[in-house]
């Protein structure tokens, strides 16, 4: 797609619900496995697995909460293992 093309006309949709964070997420990522990363203004990073998809949507259970950042989680990423 290039900037001269049109927004696509399909409605966004909602995938999943997740759960968990005590303020608003600023950010989310995809992971390995089924997984995805979230980032709050709660200060905390989450890990989320999915655990299966309806017609309603998917499931997903938090497996790790990372705390103690000092500011709000503006965004997250991942890298191959070994990178700095």
């Amino acid at each position: 797609m290039s900037a001269a093309d049109p927004m696509p006309t399909e409605p966004f949709q909602l995938s999943a619900i997740l759960t968990g964070h005590e303020q608003d997420v600023r950010s989310v990522g995809p992971f390995a496995d089924s997984q995805v990363i979230t980032g709050s203004r709660d200060a905390t990073v989450r890990v989320w697995k999915v655990d299966s998809e309806s017609a309603d949507g998917a499931s997903a259970t938090c497996t790790h909460t990372l705390s103690g950042h000092t500011h709000f989680v503006g965004a997250v990423g991942i890298t191959a293992a070994g990178e700095a």
